[in-house]
């Protein structure tokens, strides 16, 4: 069973992503986070809300149901996809391990 989180201090979650992003490999989209899902990789999801239309993550929310995966929300695509080192927003990012939040 997974867990969804709401965070109330999005800029730590950006940081502890951005710290973790330089150590572990890192899914960053729906394509490679479902990938990392699939493969058993994935122990915690981050999620932007402001994704549209929403229902792009629904496979994601699904996968993460199916493998017990914690889901957590951020509020912003851009930041979350600037964390993860990219240069445009990212739906959502799969990382290997549980961030300390």
């Amino acid at each position: 069973m997974s867990m969804t989180v709401r965070t109330h201090d999005d800029e730590s979650v950006y940081q502890l992503l951005e710290d973790s992003a330089s150590k572990v490999a890192i899914a960053r989209g729906v394509l490679e986070t479902v990938r990392f899902l699939e493969k058993g990789k994935a122990r915690m999801v981050l999620v932007a809300a402001n994704v549209e239309p929403s229902e792009r993550l629904n496979v994601v929310r699904s996968l993460c149901e199916q493998k017990g995966v914690t889901v957590v929300m951020v509020s912003d695509k851009v930041k979350l996809g600037t964390a993860a080192g990219l240069e445009v927003g990212a739906s959502c990012v799969a990382l290997p391990v549980v961030l300390p939040l």
